[in-house]
C-alpha cells in the first residue's frame, strides 16, 4: 500500500507554502511517514542479513544483499520523485498565478504610474524567490537517514563474521 501511494501521490492537489513548498509541515510529514517503511524494510533485511551470513558463503549473501538492498533504493527514490512532483506542481500553480497578475498588470500599459511599476517589481521578485526554491525534500538530513538504512545489512553481516573480520585484518604480510 505505501508504495501504491507513492506511485499515486503525485495525482493529489496538496495544500502547500506557497512562498516555498518544500518547506511545508506536510511535505516533511509525507517524507516521515514514507521513510519509516523503507527503514522497517531495512530493519528486515538486517533480520535476513543476520540469518544469511551464519551459512558463511559469500557469494549467496551478496546476491541476497543486492536482492534487498535494491528494493530499499527504489523505494526511496520513487518517494523523493513523488514528493519532488508535489512541490513542483504547487511552484508552478504559484508561479502561473503570478505571471497572470503580472500580465494584466502589464497590459494596462501604465508604465508611468510609480504604483504600478513597484507593484510589478514585487511580484516579479516574489516570482522569481518561488523560482529559486528547492523542488525536493532531498536535503543532507535525509540524504544520511538513506545512506544509513543502506548499511544496517552491512554492519549485521559484519557483526554476524566478526571471526572472518578479524581474521581478514590480523593476517600478516
Amino acid at each position: 500500500m505505501v508504495i501504491l501511494l507513492s506511485a499515486r501521490l503525485y495525482r493529489y492537489e496538496l495544500k502547500l507554502f506557497p512562498a516555498d513548498p518544500s518547506s511545508s509541515q506536510l511535505v516533511y510529514r509525507l517524507s516521515g511517514e514514507l521513510g519509516l517503511f523503507a527503514y522497517f524494510f531495512a530493519a528486515f533485511s538486517v533480520v535476513v542479513t543476520l540469518e544469511i551470513s551464519s551459512f558463511r558463503n559469500f557469494a549467496f549473501f551478496g546476491i541476497i544483499t543486492v536482492l534487498l538492498w535494491t528494493p530499499i533504493i527504489a523505494l526511496f527514490i520513487l518517494n523523493q520523485t513523488s514528493l519532488s512532483n508535489i512541490i513542483r506542481q504547487s511552484k508552478w500553480k504559484k508561479l502561473n498565478e503570478l505571471q497572470t497578475r503580472i500580465e494584466k498588470l502589464q497590459e494596462s500599459e501604465n508604465y508611468t504610474d510609480k504604483e504600478t511599476m513597484e507593484t510589478i517589481n514585487r511580484l516579479l521578485d516574489y516570482h522569481d524567490r518561488i523560482k529559486a526554491t528547492k523542488n525536493s525534500a532531498v536535503d543532507l538530513r535525509t540524504i544520511l537517514n538513506f545512506v544509513n538504512s543502506l548499511l544496517l545489512p552491512l554492519i549485521a553481516f559484519i557483526l554476524g563474521n566478526l571471526d572472518l573480520v578479524f581474521n581478514l585484518f590480523s593476517k600478516k604480510p
